[in-house]
Parts: C-alpha cells; structure tokens; sequence
C-alpha cells in the first residue's frame, strides 16, 4: 500500500460524512489526486468541501485498485508455490534414483541400463511436465 494512499485513509477519517478537509489537506490530495478537486467547493471559513460523490467514486477505484494488487500478489504467491512444489518433487525423484542405485535395483554393470536409462527419461519428462524446456529437464 503507498504512503499516500495510507495518509488518504487516514485522511479520509478526518472527512468523514461532510466530505470537508483543511485546506493543508487539500494541497497534500490536490498534488496527488487533482481530480477530487474538480467539483470541490471552498467554504467561508477555508475549508474545503469535496463532492461526495467524486470522493465516493475515488474512494471505490483506490480500493479497486488495491484488491487488484493484492490479488496480482497472491498469483504471484501461488505461480512460485507450484514452481517450489516442482522442484520438491523433482528433487524427490532424483533421491529416490540414488536410492535405488543404492539399494542394488539399479545396476550400472548389469544389463540393466534400460531401466536407468527407462528412469531417466521418466525424471526429463516430469521435469518437462512441471514446465522446464527439454534442455533444462536434461
């Protein structure tokens, strides 16, 4: 959240239901947001008089665009989630080959290879299935 919109919330307290603010208020917002001050009014005694319904309407947009962001962050979020899932899962896989060499259900000097060669391409295939390009999966 940007500091202005902070000190529009804040701000936005002290309008309230007059929709008036200090005219120091004012040129804080003005440089900001000239467009509040389209229909503003300027009262007797130097306050400002916002148009309610321009007040209302920014309020909504800002509030628009903060949920925007938000959501664009948490797609984001979830995006590195599944990429971090991935390589949990590809990594798993890696152990679990190691293991198997270990354990003597793989073995190098036998006929074998078909089945390294079998699980190989089995771990490039999920790496290109959880969206590596072949070279990277290789």
């Amino acid at each position: 959240m940007s500091g202005v919109t902070k000190m529009m919330e804040k701000d936005a307290r002290k309008v309230g239901d007059s929709y008036m603010i200090t005219a120091s208020q004012g040129r804080e917002w003005m440089e900001m947001y000239p467009e509040l001050f389209e229909n503003a009014e300027v009262t007797t005694d130097g306050l400002i008089k916002l148009s309610e319904a321009d007040y209302e309407a920014f309020k909504e947009a800002q509030e628009g665009e903060r949920e925007a962001a938000i959501d664009t962050e948490i797609q984001k979020l979830e995006a590195r989630l599944a990429e971090l899932d991935a390589e949990e899962k590809a990594a798993q896989a890696e152990l679990d080959l190691v293991a198997a060499i270990e354990e003597g259900k793989v073995d190098y000097n036998n006929a074998s290879a078909e089945s390294i060669a079998s699980t190989r391409q089995n771990l490039t295939q999920f790496y290109i299935d959880s969206g590596y390009d072949e070279v990277a999966a290789n």
